[in-house]
């Protein structure tokens, strides 16, 4: 009582205003007071803490690696989900309809709608996916991998398909998210060459986001994720075309 809320003062953070500042006054107070306290006042915010980052650091990794350090990750109730979603996708014995399945019932509906969730999935789905293939240490990320290892990405990939689908199903808003995520996560790796567009073709291919939902992404000029201008360069010409097969069906 009598504090000055932080929704008083965010804007001075706005788009990583004067980082890290807002998060060390966050790990400040949770010395001073409970730790209810501190997680009521930022669920007050309604604003994502990704956007109190500057661009460079806007992942939800950064977040994470953040919080973490200042020891503060439970003000973000997907840290544990993190975790948990880490582990069931280490298993040797991977099935993603079981790890959707511990999601569904493990996240609440309202958080399931976040873009911190939607960012937070879609990064555990492509470490596993790429850390042992495409993303291992001693790779030349300025070529394109081998087929062979393109080719067991796209499988597993699409073996984690029920994880990803549970995150977006039927939902454009959601989908566009799950793009913006995959952008951020390319750009968090220097743009490996070729692999948005590897994804962006496996995404479409798997009926997990809609035709439509591509091209939103490719008008935005809206989003606060970075790396959009070296995105597009990626994938325009896919783009292209599947825009104008688009418009080639609907004309049939």
């Amino acid at each position: 009582d009598g504090w000055l809320k932080f929704s008083d003062v965010v804007k001075v953070f706005a788009e990583g205003k004067n980082f890290p500042i807002f998060f060390h006054v966050l790990s400040s107070l949770s010395k001073l007071t409970s730790q209810d306290k501190v997680k009521d006042e930022v669920a007050e915010l309604k604003t994502s803490l990704l956007t109190l980052m500057p661009e460079p650091k806007r992942t939800v990794d950064n977040l994470f690696d953040i919080l973490e350090g200042l020891d503060i990750s439970f003000i973000l109730p997907l840290h544990e989900v993190r975790n948990g979603l880490r582990e069931r996708l280490a298993v040797d014995d991977l099935q993603g309809a079981v790890v959707a399945e511990w999601l569904q019932s493990t996240v609440d509906k309202e958080l399931r709608h976040s873009t911190e969730y939607i960012m937070m999935v879609m990064f555990c789905v492509l470490h596993t996916v790429t850390n042992k293939l495409s993303l291992v240490l001693d790779a030349d990320h300025t070529i394109a991998p081998e087929k062979g290892v393109s080719g067991a990405e796209k499988a597993l990939f699409a073996k984690l398909q029920d994880v990803i689908q549970s995150t977006v199903r039927d939902n454009s808003a959601l989908q566009l998210s799950l793009i913006f995520a995959l952008q951020a996560f390319c750009y968090q790796h220097d743009f490996p060459k070729g692999m948005l567009l590897r994804f962006f073709v496996s995404l479409y291919e798997l009926d997990i986001v809609e035709e439509d939902v591509f091209i939103t992404w490719k008008e935005d000029t809206h989003s606060n994720v970075p790396g959009k201008g070296k995105a597009l360069f990626q994938v325009n010409t896919w783009l292209t075309w599947l825009q104008t097969a688009e418009e080639e069906s609907e004309s049939e």
